[in-house]
Protein backbone atom coordinates (compact mmCIF):
# COMPACT_ATOMS: atom_id res chain seq x y z
CA UNK A 1 0.00 0.00 0.00
CA UNK A 2 1.42 3.11 -1.56
CA UNK A 3 0.74 7.12 -0.41
CA UNK A 4 1.83 9.34 -2.75
CA UNK A 5 2.32 12.70 -1.73
CA UNK A 6 3.38 15.52 -4.60
CA UNK A 7 3.62 19.33 -5.20
CA UNK A 8 3.24 18.92 -9.13
CA UNK A 9 0.20 16.62 -10.43
CA UNK A 10 1.66 15.79 -13.68
CA UNK A 11 4.65 14.47 -11.79
CA UNK A 12 2.39 12.55 -9.26
CA UNK A 13 0.30 11.16 -11.86
CA UNK A 14 3.24 9.62 -13.63
CA UNK A 15 4.66 7.96 -10.70
CA UNK A 16 0.68 6.42 -9.95
CA UNK A 17 0.80 5.23 -13.72
CA UNK A 18 4.12 3.71 -12.93
CA UNK A 19 3.60 1.97 -9.62
CA UNK A 20 0.28 0.09 -11.37
CA UNK A 21 2.47 -0.45 -14.20
CA UNK A 22 4.91 -2.42 -11.76
CA UNK A 23 1.94 -4.06 -9.91
CA UNK A 24 1.81 -1.85 -6.94
CA UNK A 25 -1.15 -0.36 -5.27
CA UNK A 26 -1.66 2.89 -4.59
CA UNK A 27 -3.86 3.91 -1.95
CA UNK A 28 -4.05 7.72 -1.89
CA UNK A 29 -2.58 10.56 -3.64
CA UNK A 30 -2.66 14.02 -2.28
CA UNK A 31 -0.77 17.55 -2.49
CA UNK A 32 2.02 17.84 -0.17
CA UNK A 33 0.11 19.75 2.79
CA UNK A 34 -0.89 19.62 6.37
CA UNK A 35 -3.82 17.39 5.61
CA UNK A 36 -1.90 14.68 3.88
CA UNK A 37 0.08 14.36 7.09
CA UNK A 38 -3.78 13.15 8.55
CA UNK A 39 -4.10 11.07 5.88
CA UNK A 40 -1.35 9.67 6.81
CA UNK A 41 -2.44 8.33 9.43
CA UNK A 42 -6.08 7.84 8.28
CA UNK A 43 -4.83 5.21 5.53
CA UNK A 44 -1.39 3.76 7.43
CA UNK A 45 0.57 2.96 4.34
CA UNK A 46 3.40 0.73 4.00
CA UNK A 47 5.59 2.60 1.90
CA UNK A 48 5.06 7.19 1.25
CA UNK A 49 6.23 8.21 -1.91
CA UNK A 50 6.99 12.50 -1.39
CA UNK A 51 7.81 14.89 -4.03
CA UNK A 52 9.64 16.93 -1.63
CA UNK A 53 12.28 19.49 -3.04
CA UNK A 54 11.90 22.01 -0.26
CA UNK A 55 14.06 21.06 2.93
CA UNK A 56 11.93 23.30 5.05
CA UNK A 57 8.53 21.72 3.90
CA UNK A 58 5.46 21.15 6.01
CA UNK A 59 6.11 17.18 4.96
CA UNK A 60 10.09 17.84 5.91
CA UNK A 61 9.08 19.26 9.56
CA UNK A 62 7.19 16.28 10.43
CA UNK A 63 8.89 13.46 8.91
CA UNK A 64 10.64 12.83 12.42
CA UNK A 65 7.12 12.32 13.73
CA UNK A 66 5.26 10.30 10.93
CA UNK A 67 8.27 7.92 11.25
CA UNK A 68 8.42 7.70 15.33
CA UNK A 69 4.50 7.38 15.60
CA UNK A 70 4.78 4.76 12.56
CA UNK A 71 7.92 2.59 12.92
CA UNK A 72 7.06 0.28 10.18
CA UNK A 73 6.19 3.19 7.51
CA UNK A 74 8.63 3.77 5.03
CA UNK A 75 9.48 6.89 3.29
CA UNK A 76 10.96 7.79 0.07
CA UNK A 77 11.89 11.83 -0.37
CA UNK A 78 12.20 11.89 -4.25
CA UNK A 79 13.77 15.58 -5.04
CA UNK A 80 12.97 15.92 -8.63
CA UNK A 81 15.57 18.95 -9.32
CA UNK A 82 18.40 17.52 -8.13
CA UNK A 83 17.69 13.82 -8.81
CA UNK A 84 17.79 12.37 -5.29
CA UNK A 85 15.80 9.81 -3.52
CA UNK A 86 16.32 10.49 0.40
CA UNK A 87 15.29 6.99 1.65
CA UNK A 88 13.41 6.34 5.35
CA UNK A 89 16.51 7.94 7.26
CA UNK A 90 17.70 10.27 4.63
CA UNK A 91 20.06 7.81 3.08
CA UNK A 92 20.98 9.20 -0.28
CA UNK A 93 21.40 7.65 -3.71
CA UNK A 94 21.41 8.90 -7.34
CA UNK A 95 18.51 8.19 -9.58
CA UNK A 96 18.80 8.10 -13.14
CA UNK A 97 15.33 6.64 -14.07
CA UNK A 98 12.40 5.17 -13.24
CA UNK A 99 13.59 1.85 -12.01
CA UNK A 100 15.73 3.55 -9.31
CA UNK A 101 12.56 4.36 -7.82
CA UNK A 102 11.31 0.56 -7.62
CA UNK A 103 14.37 -0.91 -6.54
CA UNK A 104 14.22 1.59 -3.82
CA UNK A 105 10.72 0.66 -3.34
CA UNK A 106 11.36 -3.05 -3.11
CA UNK A 107 14.32 -2.94 -1.02
CA UNK A 108 12.35 -0.36 1.65
CA UNK A 109 9.01 -2.19 1.42
CA UNK A 110 10.67 -5.67 1.30
CA UNK A 111 8.18 -8.14 1.68
CA UNK A 112 5.10 -6.42 2.58
CA UNK A 113 4.56 -4.30 -0.31
CA UNK A 114 5.54 -7.53 -3.02
CA UNK A 115 2.81 -9.50 -1.54
CA UNK A 116 0.76 -7.19 -2.76
CA UNK A 117 1.78 -6.38 -5.95
CA UNK A 118 -0.81 -8.95 -7.39
CA UNK A 119 -3.90 -6.85 -5.62
CA UNK A 120 -6.03 -4.73 -7.31
CA UNK A 121 -5.52 -0.79 -6.61
CA UNK A 122 -8.26 0.79 -4.11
Amino acid sequence: MVLVLYHHELFANGIVGLLREKGFSPIGLDARSKDALERVQALRPRLILVEDNDPDSVFATKLKEILKRNPEVGVIRINVESNLLSIYSARQVMATGPEDLFDAIERLANCSVLNERQQQPV
